[in-house]
């Protein structure tokens, strides 16, 4: 059976401080960190983000849990992004797919924010990914926008109830691109670059080590 039991969260900052991401979980009467399993369930994490991308973008977080079992994800970032249409300035789209049963997921991109929650399906925004439009981001050409990113993941499951499994994901892709009067806006360029990102050397041992932050087991 399930016991109320204090989470312990493992908060992990990349070197000069950059992306925060805590992790935590519980399966039964087992503590974790990034994840955990026992008699009576078992809690997987995975986490996908870079702290740069150029001309597109995925960023994903996903918690499945079996049986007894318990698991929070999040992840917060700041970005500076950098849009070149040929148009001079437009707007911008925020693509985004989520999947809930028994869990709840969000983000937020900028000022753009999408969620889903408990027994949702699928969700999105974007064709292909639902129609829930985040609304429309300004840009102009060449000036750099400032964004908040961010990611949440939250997943439970109980033993011996018709739903014993538990998933929540999210994922946050490349945006789509519309000139002045609306008109779609095909090969635009840009960078989306971490502004709290270590330098180089520092950067690529840090992501080799938080590329996938936990392990992601076949659901039952």
């Amino acid at each position: 059976m399930f016991r109320t039991i204090s989470v312990i969260a493992l908060i992990t900052a990349y070197a000069a401080g950059g992306a925060v991401i805590t992790v935590s979980t519980i399966c039964g009467n087992t503590i974790g960190t990034d994840s955990c399993g026992n008699s009576d369930g078992s809690v997987t994490t995975s986490l996908q983000h870079l702290p740069v991308y150029t001309n597109s973008f995925l960023f994903k977080a996903d918690v499945t849990t079996v049986g007894t079992g318990f698991g929070n994800l999040s992840f917060q970032d700041s970005y500076n992004f950098t849009i070149n249409s040929g148009a001079g300035s437009g707007t911008f789209e925020v693509c985004w797919a989520a999947e809930t049963d028994g869990g709840s997921a969000n983000f937020t991109f900028g000022p753009a924010a999408g969620a889903a929650g408990q027994i949702n399906g699928d969700v999105g925004g974007c064709p292909g990914f639902g129609t829930l439009n985040t609304g429309l981001i300004p840009f102009t050409d060449g000036v750099t926008q400032t964004l908040v990113v961010t990611l949440s993941a939250i997943a439970g499951s109980t033993a011996n109830t018709s739903r014993p499994d538990a998933i929540a994901d999210i994922r946050v892709i490349t945006p789509l691109f519309f000139d002045g009067t609306g008109k779609p806006l095909s090969n635009v360029s840009f960078v989306l670059a971490s502004i709290t990102a270590p330098e180089p050397a520092t950067g690529c041992l840090v992501s080799l080590a938080f590329a996938v932050f936990g392990w992601r087991k076949l659901r039952r």
